[in-house]
């Protein structure tokens, strides 16, 4: 069966997730899981939506990814879901709603919340993001935020449910001296934060299965 927005949703509220980890994090052992509890202060909170849709040419699952301008202090150039820090009184969802209105252009009335994924601590920024899954049901117009957005890369989701799609080595402009692992898309390594959060959605999807 191909992942429509049943088969997601249903695979979003299976037991057996709660506090997951992905392996991949645990692969990286300078990279800790969580906010370690000797850090200053509270560290950055932030949310992300991983976005789903799919094409008026067909009935195909998409998920939605940027490239940062190259510019930005943090993380820049590289690939990751819309999204950012959270503002005061602000759940998670509302942050991730408007970061992805104000990056890629959504109608956010349009975007059903399917549920949410753990959350991964990212150590160069301190920043711990909480990922939101949602299905964009609009006809599929991005207009993206120039300022902080490159390029929108729209990506098959049985493109990643290959047995292929996730490889490891050298990342450019990554880490010196040691294999990661990531996603290979359109030319581009989706690795760190964005792989973990990927491979928990992909692991949830193959145990519905």
């Amino acid at each position: 069966m191909k992942p429509d927005r049943t088969r997601i949703a249903a695979a979003l509220k299976q037991p057996g997730f709660d506090n997951w980890q992905s392996p991949l994090i645990a692969s990286q052992p300078h990279r800790p899981a969580r906010r370690p509890i000797h850090l200053p202060g509270i560290g950055r909170v932030g949310a992300v939506m991983l976005l789903l849709y799919q094409s008026a040419e067909s009935t195909q699952t998409r998920i939605v990814l940027t490239r940062r301008q190259p510019h930005l202090n943090h993380h820049a150039g590289q690939i990751s879901f819309p999204g950012g820090s959270q503002d005061r009184d602000e759940t998670p969802v509302e942050t991730a709603l408007r970061e992805t209105s104000e990056e890629i252009g959504v109608d956010i009335e349009q975007i059903e919340i399917l549920g949410r994924l753990n959350s991964v601590y990212i150590p160069p920024s301190d920043f711990t993001i909480h990922p939101v899954v949602g299905w964009y049901s609009e006809k599929n117009d991005f207009y993206i935020s120039e300022l902080e957005v490159a390029e929108i890369i729209s990506v098959p989701l049985e493109e990643l449910l290959a047995p292929l799609a996730l490889q490891s080595g050298p990342i450019v402009d990554g880490p010196v001296g040691i294999d990661v692992s990531y996603y290979l898309v359109s030319g581009y390594q989706v690795w760190g934060a964005t792989a973990f959060v990927l491979h928990e959605f992909l692991e949830r999807i193959r145990a519905a299965d």
